[in-house]
């Protein structure tokens, strides 16, 4: 029904599926390998300033503004 509905034979519906698929997953193994060396490139970098995640974390807690958050990123009440 979907391959007639768009005007094209089931085996190009499939082709087009089937390439519409792959490219997906390209883009997931795209995105996977740049997280995964970004984590490589920050883990270097902690590992060369000498400091702890915890000391690291501190510093980066430290360095974020002192203001209430938005409203639709509060806990809700009682949380």
């Amino acid at each position: 029904m979907l391959a007639a509905r768009e005007g094209i034979s089931i085996n190009q519906f499939v082709m087009l599926a089937t390439a519409e698929k792959a490219a997906l997953l390209n883009e997931q193994r795209r995105q996977i390998a740049m997280l995964e060396e970004r984590g490589h490139r920050a883990e270097a970098a902690l590992l060369a300033s000498g400091k702890t995640v915890q000391e690291r974390m501190q510093e980066l807690l430290n360095r974020a503004p002192d203001v209430e958050p938005e409203p639709e990123d509060q806990l809700p009440e009682g949380v």
